[in-house]
């Protein structure tokens, strides 16, 4: 079964096109990009997936809530931190600063990553707040495998939960 992977990622087929090369030669992925807040929403209520990797600094896109939040930021990326706004309107909505309509039932924290140049410290108590683990912090010194070893964990993730279940 090929597991289908959503990377929300705005460099991720230019700059950290080394990181998905992996993904596609194993032949056990089909990966999807998004490359900003708008286009990943559409994604997810598109499609299900087994595994969504976010960056913290997406752009906006088209979607004028997320227009507004990344002005109101001063136009920056870094400031803005549009990922983890979309992450706390998925799973934290009475304090998010988007409202979404209802997520796809299949949205669960257990199939989200994030991959990020946020320091861990930076970001640590809202992912704890909003149950999203692995988290991993881009650097040059990155492993070409960095990406695909994420989606393991994430799977690994799922499948230890549901042995707990059961």
């Amino acid at each position: 079964m090929r597991h289908r992977v959503l990377w929300m990622e705005d460099e991720a087929l230019s700059d950290l096109a080394t990181l998905t090369a992996p993904i596609y030669s194993s032949g056990q992925y089909d990966l999807s990009v998004a490359r900003d807040v708008t286009e990943g929403i559409r994604c997810l209520w598109t499609y299900e997936y087994s595994v969504v990797i976010v960056d913290i600094r997406l752009p906006p896109g088209s979607g004028q809530p997320w227009i507004d939040l990344w002005l109101a930021s001063g136009a920056s990326k870094p400031a803005s931190r549009l990922g983890l706004r979309l992450l706390e309107s998925l799973f934290d909505p009475a304090s998010a600063a988007v409202k979404l309509p209802p997520p796809p039932l299949w949205i669960d924290p257990a199939r989200f990553a994030v991959f990020t140049v946020e320091g861990e410290s930076e970001v640590a108590d809202q992912l704890c707040r909003l149950r999203i683990e692995p988290y991993r912090q881009k650097s040059a010194r990155l492993p070409f495998t960095a990406v695909i070893d994420m989606i393991e964990q994430v799977i690994s993730r799922q499948r230890d939960s549901v042995l707990r279940e059961l």
